[in-house]
């Protein structure tokens, strides 16, 4: 579903599209078993046709995976033209040799496409604490296949736990704008809790670049939560090539401003979205609307503990209307609220409202009444704290068994 924002601009999805949609971008991945129990497409290549214009916004752990620090010093200048990542090992708390190893990723890639190593962003998820199989990694690289058809290849290529892969892409005008994520577990909202790559041919100036992508995480990768943790690994990254045409965007003035915030909030927010619905041991996605917050940071506050809340986690499991561990919830947060103005709906998936709790009074209910809403697919809550007119949304999993199996079994 569009934003009311997406909507506004003109923007259009582009069936199918991902990292290599926009213009001039070619990708690809292969599989190189870089652990040897690993079946799948591992080492994973994006390369624009042009050299880009670059940001990102990276991990606030601080264990910090030697990708990340690598990624960091190359994207210093606002620039970058490829990006080669891999699955299956983080190279995280791996010492100078995981650093020589990230380096090493990166000339690589620098020399299979005649480029500087320095214009190459370099990322790893996996297992943390074990080294990169760099035999393997020489050969995968040596053997990636790039084409205009290879984002899916990529997105599947930087997949660990996740069950399918996360693309998406749109439309604004003439310039179109994609990405790939992946994300299933560590999933906390404290800065990108992901691997996230994103291309555009819109010509942006890397300073404007840097500040729409920070306030697109802000508002889509930062209102997730699947278990409360954060990774060493977290990065997202966008490239932008300009092959499009047109006035560079430099300032919030350019009439292309808004459109390219809009275009990149909505990819943003849809590939979050897809991280939250794919969460280890998830059978449900929870969504938390904030309104009537005193200041936007209240609204956030109250939002994401909400859907990182364990209590309300379980609950929305077991189908257990239990909704005042939604509002405990929202008093545990830190946000300033007060309980006599505070109020709390059921919304099912056509926006019909179901009052729990008006004003601080509990909402005559009749036996059962609740329970369907929590037997949905997804679980929204709409909570009213009354003190102002600033909103937040956040999105959450629930938490099952399966979650706590596959997280006790993740290296053997």
């Amino acid at each position: 579903m569009y934003s009311e924002a997406a909507m506004k601009e003109g923007i259009e999805m582009v069936a199918e599209g991902g990292v290599a949609s926009a213009k001039g971008f070619v990708a690809g991945a292969v599989r190189a078993r870089m652990r040897p129990d690993w079946d799948k497409l591992d080492v994973a290549l994006l390369y624009s046709e042009a050299p880009c214009t670059a940001a990102g916004v990276y991990t606030q752990c601080n264990v910090v995976a030697a990708p990340v620090v690598i990624t960091r010093k190359h994207l210093a200048d606002g620039a970058a033209q490829a990006v080669i990542a891999n699955s299956g090992c983080a190279n995280a708390a791996t010492g100078e040799q995981g650093a020589r190893d990230a380096v090493e990723m990166a000339q690589l890639a620098a020399a299979k496409l005649g480029l500087d190593p320095h214009a190459v962003v370099v990322a790893s998820t996996g297992v943390i604490g074990t080294f990169l199989p760099m035999e393997r990694m020489r050969h995968g690289v040596e053997a990636v296949e790039l084409s205009v058809g290879g984002g899916l290849a990529f997105a599947q290529g930087i997949m660990t736990t996740d069950t399918r892969p996360k693309q998406s892409a749109v439309k604004f005008g003439k310039y179109t704008l994609g990405g790939a994520t992946k994300g299933a577990g560590m999933i906390h909202p404290n800065m990108a809790t992901t691997l996230t790559f994103l291309t555009t041919d819109t010509p942006v100036a890397a300073a404007f670049l840097s500040l729409m992508l920070k306030e697109a995480v802000d508002v889509s990768f930062n209102m997730i939560d699947v278990d409360s943790d954060t990774s060493t690994n977290d990065m997202v990254v966008v490239l932008a090539n300009g092959l499009a045409g047109g006035e560079e965007i430099n300032e919030d003035g350019h009439p292309l401003a808004q459109p390219f915030a809009a275009a990149l909030t909505h990819v943003c927010t849809d590939l979050a979205k897809a991280i939250v619905a794919d969460a280890e041991g998830g059978t449900k996605v929870i969504e938390t609307t904030v309104v009537g917050a005193a200041s936007p940071e209240e609204a956030r506050l109250a939002a994401r503990e909400v859907v990182r809340s364990l209590a309300v986690k379980t609950a929305v499991y077991g189908h257990d209307p239990n909704w005042g561990r939604v509002l405990a919830a929202v008093g545990n947060s830190g946000c300033h609220m007060e309980e006599a103005k505070t109020s709390l709906w059921l919304v099912d998936a056509q926006g019909h409202e179901l009052c729990l709790l008006k004003q601080g009074s509990p909402q005559p209910l009749a036996e059962g009444e609740a329970k369907p809403y929590f037997e949905a697919l997804e679980v929204r809550f709409r909570v009213d704290l009354g003190l102002g007119e600033h909103t937040a949304t956040a999105w959450g999993s629930d938490l099952t068994e399966e979650y706590v199996r596959l997280n006790s079994l993740y290296t053997t």
